[in-house]
Order: C-alpha cells, then structure tokens, then sequence
C-alpha cells in the first residue's frame, strides 16, 4: 500500500494524465491549511445560526449553544477577536460544554484559563472560577486579544487573571497557539480544524477516492540564455549631516494622582472546592451594617470623608453554626481583615483614602470550604482634597500647571517652591532633561528645594505631593517646563583656501590636488571647542583631536567628492554640538576618459555600442583610445552570468580575445590612475554578439509520421514495441540527444550522439513527453534548438476490467464501501473478488485506520486469508493491475469491516487495601514513603495490564505492561497524582479497550510547615530596574519575567507546606534607589529570620550567551569576620577585590550547598548551559543574616533561551523543581 500511494502522490505532483483511472487516496482536506494560517484578530464571516447549527450538531449542551451569541456580542469590545475561533477553542476546552475535565460549569471558565500562579493542569484549584459567563467569555477574548497583540493591549481593567504583558503578539495566528496557550504543539491545528469545521459543515470521517488532474504541455527544465540588464549610473548614497530635533513638553512616566475604577462583581480570588450545588440552602446573608448605618441591597455604596479612625462592620444573617470571613479590596488587591470565626463583626482601619470593596462571606463551618452565601459593600473614602495651587520659581508664581518658563540666567541656583493645601504633606521634587528624571532630592515634609542646572536648554520641574512618606501614591503633581534658551554659540561662515563660505551645506569646486586645504571657521561664542571631520561619502574621519583651535589643515588623498563638517562643543566634556556647519568639496578636474573602443577595426564612440557579427571561432581585436595620464587598463568579459578578465591590468591599451562560445558577450573596459588605485575613473561597455545561429529543427518522426509543430500530440493504442523516432534539422556538426518523460521524471534514451534517430520502447501505457534536444557540439553546454512531442498510449479507457463483486466468509457484496459487522473474532477471515478482464493481478491491503498492511503478495490469485488481530474497524482493500510489473490499478473495491462486540472493562481499582468502584475516585492519605499496592478488577479474556502515574505534568509507567493486573508504586514526591489503569487484548494491541483513573493526593507532613521560605522577585520600576531585551518585536522585561516565576514558585512550595513571603507583591510599583531598594529585601528576610532567602533573576549578554547560574557569599561581615581573606571564586569567575571566608558560617554552607543544588538540579533537568555557582559576594547575599542565594534562570538576550523562561509552562516546571529542590533539602 506504501508503494501504491507513493505512486498516487508522485503523478499528482507532476500532473498525471487525465486519461488514468481514480487511485485511492486517503488525505486531509486540501484548504486546512487557510485555517491554521487564520489571524486570531481576523474577521468574522460566519454567522450566528452556523455557529449554533454546528454546536448542535456536536451534541452541545444547551449551555455551550446559548454562550454563542455572547461571543459574538462581546468579541468586538475585547480586541476585536474572531468570536469563531473563540468559540471553536471553547469547545476544545470544554468538550462541548460536557466538561469532561477537572472543571464543571459552576467555573464559568470556558478556555480552561488558571489563577495568576498558574500549576496542576489537574489541579481545579489552579484554574480561575468567574462569577458568570459574561465575566468567563471576556477573559478568555481578552486572553486570546494579548497573544494575538491586539491594539491597546494589554489592558488595564480585565477579567483575565493572567494578563502579562510578556505573552503579547506571541500568537497571531491559529496554528501560533501550539506550545503557547498549551504545551502540545498541535494545539493550534486541533483548533483550526474546529474552525474549519464551523466554516464548512462537520467533515466525513470516511476516506475519499481523488481523480488526479493532468497538467498538458509540461517540457522539461531546459536552462535557457538570459541576458542580464546593465546597472545604469549609480550614485552613492552619501550621508547627510543630521540636527536631532530636540523632544518638547513631555512629562515624566511619573505616576499621577489617579482614582481607580471600581471593579464590578468582584470577589475576592479566594481558592473555593468545587462541590455540586445543592437545593434548598437557607443560609444566607439579611444586612450588613457600617458605623451603625444597616446596607440590606448587596452592593450597596457607601461615602464618607471620615478617614483615620476603626470602621465597626457586622452582618445579620440566618442560618446555624455559620462560619464568617471578611475581606477588603483597594480595587486591585484582596486582603482578609482577620481570620475567619464565628463572630459576624469585625473592626478595620482604612490605611489610604479612596475605593475600598468590602467583602462578607458565610461557610457553614472553618472546614468548609464553600461559601453559601456572601454580601458586597463599595466603601468611598473621597474627600481628598490635597491640591498644588502654585509653584514658584525664582520669586515668580506660576499657578497653570505646565507653565513655561524662559530665562537666560545660567550657572546659579534655581529656587522652587510649592504653596498646597492638605494636612501632613510629603512633597518630592524631580527634573528632567528631556531623557532622563532626577530627583534634586529625597522627599521630605519640606515643599521647596534648590536647584542648579548643570546644561542650557529644556528641562522640566515636576513636584509630587503624597499623604506621607509611606503613602504609594501621588495624590496631586505639578510640572514647569523651564527653558534656558540664549544660546547664541553659532558659526559665522567658513573659510577654505582664503574663500569665505558664510551658507551652510556651501559646495565647493576645484581642480587643483595634491596641495593642502587650509580651513578655519568664524564663530560666535565663549570658550568654544571646535571638531573637524571628513567624509569621502562612505565613511566619517577626524581630521584632527578637538580644540579650542578653530582652524586646520587637511590634504585630500584622493579626486572627487569630500563633505567638511565642523561642529562646535562648550567645551571638551561636553556631549552635545551646539552648532555645525557643512561645506561640500569637488575635486573634479578629472579629465581622464575613454573616447573609443575598437574592435576588429571598427571603432565605436558610444558607450554601450552594440556589435552583430557571425564571424566565430578566431581572435578579437580590442583596443581603446583614452586621455589622461598614466592610465592603467582592465578588459573584462561577460558571457551574461560571468564577468572574466581577458587579461591583467596593465599600461597596454589593447588585448586579443577569442570567443569560446556564440550568442551575447560584454565587453568591459576600465582605467584607473595606477595598479594601486582602487576607483575605476571611467569605464567603457561594448555588447557583442555572436548572432548567425541558424541550427533548428524542422520536424520529428514517429513511427513513419512526421510531425513539424513543435509540442505535437500523438496517439496510439498499439502498445509492446519498439517506437522509432527520428529528427530532421538544419545546421553543421549537429550533436543530438533524445529524452522520454513519463510525466514525472526524464530518462535518457541512448547517450548523446551525432545520431539523428533513436528506437524506444514504452515499458507502461498512457503519457510520455519525447524530447529533442541540439547542441553544436558533446562539449557544449548550450541547447540550441529543442523540440518536444508528447506520445499518448491512451487505451485504457477500452480496458473492461473491473471488479464486480468481494465475497467475505460466504457473503458478496457488490457495493463498493460495503460495510460488514461482527462478533466473531480470533478465526481466519476469507476473502475473494470475482472481476472481469484479462490476465489480472490482485493485491489485497488491511487498514485497522492508521496503517495499511499487505495481506499477501500480489499475484494472480483472486482471493486471500486473512486472520484480524484485534477487535473494532478495518478497511479491507482489493486492487487489480493488467500484469505483476504493471504500476496501476485499473480497478479497485473497498470493504469496512468491524469487529465490534467488546465487552471487556475494568469494574474496581484497589489501593492499599481499599476499594474503588468510581472512576476519577479521589483518595487522600497523610503516609508517605511507602510502596502502595494497586490492583485492578476487571472483565475480558486474555487481559494485558498498564500502569501509569502522573505527577500533574508528566506521565511514568509504573512497570512494564502484563498480564499482572496489580503493582506496587513508591511516591517520590508528597502532593497530587494521578493513577491510571488501562486494559489491552494482548501486548501487541496498540488499542486500550478499556481504562480506569484514580486522584491520589499525599497531604504535607508537619516538619516543613515549620520552614519559612522569603522569595525575591529582582528588581523594581525605578533605581533597581532590570534588564530589557526586544526580540522578533517582542520586549522582554526581567523585572516582570522575575515577579512570575516567583509567584509560581511560591504557589509550589506552598503546596508542599512551606510558608513562603515575598518581598515585593504584583502589585507594587516601587522607584526605589538601586541602595535602598536591595538594604529592603535584606531587611524582610532578617526581620522574618527566614530559613531561605532567594532572589530570583534573569540573566543578560551577548546574544549568544546562554545557562543558569547561581550566586552565595561566603563572606558574612553581618555575622562573623574571622578567616576573611583575598580569594577567587571556586567557580571559576573573576572578581575584582573579591573576598572570602575560610571558616564560613553555618548560613555560609547552607548558601553554599543550596547554589550547587540548585543550579546543578535546574540545568540537568532542563537542558540549560550550566555556569555553575559562584562565590560572588553580591549585596542580598552578602550583607544579609540568613541562608541566601541569587539565582540567574537564563538570559532574556537570547532568542531561544528567552522563549523557555516567558513561556507560561516551562515557568511551572522551574518553580515546582525549585521547590522540590529546597524541599528535599529541609526535610532530610
């Protein structure tokens, strides 16, 4: 079967025949390929009721048909997402709406989307639960918009729980989602295929019969003689010199005063069990009261302007035993007031002014973890009225925000003050030069500051105002944009040789050389530093170092073309050109040129001339006639595709050349000044053609006819004989050669020869191309002449042999696609085909709908045994061929055949003595360590057993597959996994008939809930920030990369019962020096006296550069000085004045040991670079009191290496063997 499909692809590539019979081909839809290269943000052409239609048809849940319109209704205001392939995912995610999964409608997440930490796929805990499908539908448009880079995005109020930035534009089309949205990489066709599903009906299963197509008048891929256009006078792109325009008013990423909007419906994400809803809960919440004042209606606001003092909360509600809990929201983050008990009131003290959600919620027990019931209060905090009502600088108030301000006065202190309302103000003044924000000093409660501007030019004040000096927002800001603008430095004119140029971008004509240029420049201003440049159009260089000199020699080195710059400094330090000016200067006295060239005699004026001559097979005669001195003379040669010197330069102005072949030649004539020089001065073409080619071909034979047309068609059905084949054509010494095509590949038929004739004889019916081809010689590489007849053997349709009939186990069928059903299986099934025609040949194939396998070898024989081996469907495939040597089925018949009375299933699965019936049981145990003993009951002859763990990511066989339908299983890791039996007929079944799984959860023994773990995601959005990289359009920030495998990391050691703290949260937005910004995270871990600090990083470099890296100190001036010495890095990096200790301290080794697992465990289990661990002695480890490591995760600067550390699972499979490895340390 292997062959024949070959064949089949073969002819339908190089366009077979229409005259071959249909082939059987079993092949994906030829468009599929439009709907992987889909854009996700492309436009809708389906309709509603098609989208419907097809769900329907898929035997939908009413719920997922009604979600069809809302995605159609929400699509445009989320990014413009094409609501089909949302709605086609969804249906991926959802099975339809069935959930199949570990998540069940009262999620309302239809793209099976996780909380922002991400972690098990089979964990329903890790995945986001909305309060509605509106709430469901927007996230997942407003997830699919960010990877498909929509505009505006990523977006600042979204539903989406994991809007990173990092993930824009990584998926603009359909098939893109493979290995992004999730890990498999065929996730984005599966999708396409739904889509194109809704597009065009659901396909059929079955395989169809395609009739290839026929292509005519195909002649072989004869190199023909091309003749190449000529480059025409090009002129070098020379540089201009540029003025960067100076940015105007803008204003610092500075954050302003901004009231947030209040969310909408939002509870906190506080993780919930997911249970069965159940009837008739009476529980439920009556009133929440505030400062006395009762709120029946949830979602009740309430305004004050009453802030500093306890907020009193209580809540009536009935129902018995209930178990309350009170959370607080900023708008951005969810915070619990006090532990969850069973008094309904509780006190708060608002920290900051503004919005504030307060959250009321009712569990029937601590143990529960559903919430029957809950309440919502906005709280509004919105008297804020602490304003800036003028600034003043140098004794003059400004009270318009961004006024501007202009002054002349330079090199003195600048006075600014602030005049605002507002008790306990904290005010910060900064200033900008257009680039780059200062502060002129920390903030204080102090509202004016001295400045003193160190450049002229634009520089913008802007003062902040905050409540205090922990406050994280600004409530008011002021900007003054200030403008020192009497620069007056300019340049008067330049002078060259004694002449005065007072226009910049002067030109400048001369035609004496070899002398020096003197220049000097006339310019206003004090302290002046002058520079000069030369540019010959290509490259800029200095004619000498910058001074305060301004003027300077300079001797051109070659003719031509010389920009003159000179640009003026306040001096040497200086960085910017307050001035410069330009003078374009021509050496153009350049006489020398070609006036002719002769050739043969003859002598041509015009460049370009061109010669026809048919003389061919002596020496060329060149010559040119030039003026100028010392010419040098280069001839070259093109035959259209080569250029070739005829011989080397020299002084001589002539050269012989003998043409070695007809048709077109270039000739090329170039003089420069000497050997030495680089630069053609001027140049000479000459086409020349050698044009009296008359050798042609003025028919060919076939069989006594001749046909003169060129691409004749000749038909016959006389087949088994030699053909004949002769060629008449004109011209002398003619070398021919003669080819036959069968449609996809060209043979030769006899080697080239002088002989005009050749006998051929066809070894298959239907097409062949016959080809002529003339060369003047067995040397030459050109074909002069060709011509081409295509034969047809075309007969076939006369052929009467078909199949009438395949008799299986007695029964005939004479329908083709018959489909037979059984229940007996494990006998021979006999088969037999009564057909018509002569000499047939037979093949029998078997299909169990993956692979064809031959039954038997064909031959002559009409029927075949054959003995199935496993139960379900086969494709029983007969084809005929006229002969054993023939290469196609005349004929062909297809029968299904299904076996189909499976009966074998798994009825319980018992672990460690226990009994589970349920499929998907749960079971939890405190004990590890352990083997656990599994054993399955089950139904079926001839069983053969497999065993399968999953720790949430990965899946491991426990043994080998058998007939031994129990194992023993030892956990190596504490957590979620996921026992999997399955059932197959025998070892050689490829199918399981039947499988069984089992949730096994090992909860966290009390030894590690003792561990406090402190996690530094690096860097902040000021003084600290971190390393950036663009990438194929794509801006990476480590800062943002650090904060998210942190909070995977945190979610992972969580689970195994750490406490883990981090010293900055999502939500901050700290501009904290690079000083203060590492003394805070040292000091959280101090103050926690955490067992571990690690601070998580990416690394930057080279594009090339690649690996993870760790970094400890042994040094610990904080804890011990003794055995400190000079030392180098035991991992072999150098530092400068680096310092170590030889008695390290018990945190010292901890560090030490933690590196070396660390870095040695992440880059063997994933395959990165390992650069080892280094004695560093960088600030967080170092100047710290506990156990500390800083771990590099890759480098962001390299294309394949930033992919894996932004991709959302990769980041998973770090954090959770971060976590096993600090696990498996604290709990030896």
């Amino acid at each position: 079967m292997k062959k024949k499909c070959l064949l089949v692809y073969m002819f339908l590539i190089c366009f077979i025949s229409s005259a071959l019979l249909p082939v059987k081909v079993v092949q994906a839809s030829p468009d599929i390929s439009h709907f992987e290269d889909m854009d996700i943000l492309s436009k809708n052409e389906i309709t509603l009721k098609d989208m419907q239609d097809w769900a329907r048809k898929a035997n939908a849940t009413e719920t997922f048909i009604n979600l069809a319109p809302m995605y159609v209704k929400l699509a445009p205001i989320h990014g413009n997402v094409n609501p089909v392939i949302a709605y086609a995912q969804a249906a991926k995610e959802t099975a339809y709406g069935r959930f199949t999964g570990v998540l069940n409608e009262a999620f309302f997440n239809p793209c099976g989307i996780k909380i922002a930490q991400g972690g098990d796929d089979k964990d329903p805990l890790a995945h986001s639960k909305f309060n509605s499908w509106e709430e469901g539908v927007s996230a997942h448009l407003d997830h699919l918009a960010l990877y498909a880079g929509a505009a505006s995005y990523p977006k600042k109020h979204t539903f989406d729980p994991r809007h990173f930035e990092i993930i824009r534009g990584k998926a603009t089309l359909i098939k893109d989602l493979g290995g992004k949205w999730a890990p498999s990489e065929s996730y984005g066709l599966e999708v396409a295929a739904l889509v194109k599903e809704i597009s065009k009906g659901t396909k059929s299963l079955e395989p169809k019969v395609i009739k290839p197509e026929v292509v005519k008048d195909i002649k072989p891929a004869v190199p023909e003689v091309i003749k190449p256009e000529v480059a025409k006078d090009v002129k070098p792109a020379v540089p201009e010199v540029i003025k960067p325009e100076v940015v105007k008013d803008i204003k610092p990423a500075v954050p302003e005063a901004i009231k947030p909007e209040a969310a909408k419906d939002i509870k906190p994400a506080v993780p919930e069990a997911i249970k069965p809803a159940v009837a008739q809960v009476v529980t439920k919440i009556n009133s929440v009261t505030i400062d006395g004042t009762k709120y029946n209606a949830n979602k009740s606001k309430v305004n004050t302007t009453d802030f500093g003092r306890k907020v009193e909360i209580s809540v009536d509600a009935t129902g018995n035993g209930n178990f309350y809990e009170f959370w607080i929201s900023d708008g951005s983050t969810w915070t619990p007031i006090a532990p969850g008990s069973a008094k309904p009131s509780v006190s708060w003290t608002p920290k900051e002014k503004g919005y504030h959600d307060i959250w009321v919620g009712i569990k029937e027990s601590s143990a529960s973890k559903e919430y029957i019931a809950n309440f919502n209060t906005f709280y509004y905090i919105d008297n804020i009225v602490t304003k800036v009502n003028s600034v003043t600088i140098d004794g003059t108030k400004y009270n318009a925000n961004k006024s501007k301000v202009n002054t002349t006065d330079f090199g003195r202190k600048v006075e600014i003050s602030v005049d605002a309302t507002g008790n306990g103000n904290f005010y910060e003044f900064w200033i900008s030069d257009g680039s780059t924000w200062t502060p002129i000093e920390p903030g204080s409660a102090k509202p004016s500051v001295s400045w003193t501007p160190k450049e002229k030019g634009y520089h913008d004040i802007w003062v902040g105002i905050k409540e205090s000096s922990a406050s994280k927002e600004y409530i008011a800001n002021f900007n003054t944009f200030y403008y020192i603008d009497n620069i007056v430095t300019k340049v008067n004119s330049v002078t060259i040789d004694g002449t005065k140029y007072n226009a910049n971008k002067s030109k400048v004509n001369t035609t004496d050389f070899g002398r020096k240029v003197e220049i000097s420049v006339d310019a206003t201003g004090n302290g002046n530093f002058y520079e000069f440049w030369i540019s010959d159009g290509s490259t800029w260089t200095p004619i000498a170092p910058g001074s305060a000199k301004p003027s300077v020699s300079w001797t051109p080195k070659e003719k031509g073309y010389h920009d003159i710059w000179v640009g003026i400094k306040e001096s040497s330090a200086s960085k910017e050109y307050i001035e410069n000016f330009n003078t374009f200067y021509y050496i153009d006295n350049i006489v020398t040129k070609v006036n002719s060239v002769t050739i043969d005699g003859t002598k041509y004026n015009a460049n370009k001339s061109k010669v026809n001559t048919t003389d061919f097979g002596r020496k060329v005669e060149i010559s040119v006639d030039a003026t100028g001195n010392g010419n040098f003379y280069e001839f070259w040669i093109s035959d259209g595709s080569t250029w070739t010197p005829i011989a080397p330069g020299s002084a001589r102005p002539s050269v012989s050349w003998t043409p070695k072949e007809k048709g077109y030649h270039d000739i090329w004539v170039g003089i420069k000044e000497s050997s030495a020089s680089k630069e053609y001065i001027a140049n000479f073409n000459t086409f020349y053609y050698i044009d009296n080619i008359v050798t042609k071909i003025n028919s060919v034979t076939i069989d006594g006819t001749k046909y003169s047309a060129n691409k004749s068609k000749v038909n016959t059905n006389d087949f088994g004989r030699p053909v004949e084949i002769s060629v008449d054509a004109t011209g002398n010494g003619n070398f021919y050669e003669f080819w036959i095509s069968d449609g996809s590949t060209w043979t030769l038929i006899a080697p080239g020869s002088a002989k005009p004739s050749v006998s051929w004889t066809p070894k298959e019916k239907g097409y062949h191309d016959i080809w002529v081809g003339i060369k003047e010689s067995s040397a030459s590489k050109e074909y002069i002449a060709n011509f081409n007849t295509f034969y047809y053997i075309d007969n076939i349709y006369n052929v009467a042999t078909k199949i009438n009939s395949v008799t299986i186990d007695g029964t005939k069928y004479n329908a083709n696609k018959s489909k037979v059903n059984t229940n007996d299986f494990g006998r021979p099934v006999e088969i037999s085909v009564d057909a018509t025609g002569n000499g047939n040949f037979y093949e029998f194939w078997i299909s169990d709908g993956s692979t064809w396998t031959l039954i038997a070898p064909g031959s002559a024989k009409a029927n075949a045994s054959w003995t199935p081996k496993e139960k379900g469907y086969h494709d029983i495939w007969v084809g005929i061929k006229e002969s054993g040597a023939s290469k196609e089925y005349i004929a062909n018949f297809n029968t299904f055949y299904y076996i189909d009375n499976i009966v074998t299933k798994v009825n319980s699965v018992t672990i460690d003595g226990t009994k589970y019936n349920a499929n998907k049981s749960k079971v939890n145990t405190e004990h590890f360590g352990k083997a656990v003993e599994i054993s399955v009951d089950a139904t079926g002859n001839g069983n053969f057993y497999e065993f399968w763990i999953s720790d949430g990511s990965t899946w491991t066989p426990i043994t080998p597959g058998s007939t031994k339908p129990n194992a023993s299983w030892t956990p190596k890791e504490k957590g979620y996994h996921d026992i999997w039996v399955g059932i197959k007929e025998s070892s050689a079944s490829k199918e399981y008939i039947a499988n069984f799984n089992t949730f096994y959860y090992i909860s966290q023994p009390s030894v590690i809930t003792k561990r406090l773990i402190v996690l530094d995601p690096g860097h902040n959005y000021g003084g600290d920030d971190g390393a950036y990289s663009n990438i194929d359009g794509v801006r990476y920030s480590e800062r943002d990369l650090n904060m998210e495998i942190s909070l995977k990391v945190k979610a992972n050691l969580e689970k195994l019962g750490f406490k883990v703290i981090l010293t900055r949260q999502p939500e901050d937005r700290s501009k904290d020096s690079l000083s203060d910004s590492l003394k805070m995270r040292t000091k959280i871990a101090n103050d926690a006296k955490t067992d571990f600090f690690l601070s998580l990083h990416h690394d930057s470099g080279a594009p090339a550069a690649t690996g993870i890296s760790t970094h400890y100190s042994s040094f610990r001036p904080t804890i011990d000085n003794e055995g400190v010495t000079p030392g180098v890095d035991p991992g072999g990096w150098k530092y400068d004045d680096l310092k170590i200790d030889t008695t390290p301290s018990a945190q010292a080794i901890v560090s030490r040991e933690l590196a070396n697992n660390l870095v040695n465990g992440l880059s063997s289990s994933f395959g990165y670079i390992n650069r080892k661990a280094h004695d560093h002695g960088l600030y967080v480890t170092r100047q710290i009191d506990v156990p500390s490591v800083l771990l590099e995760l890759g480098f962001i600067t390299n294309k394949a290496e930033v992919e894996r550390c932004s991709n959302d699972y990769e980041q998973e499979k770090k954090a959770k063997k971060i976590a096993e490895i600090l696990y498996n340390y604290f709990n030896r």
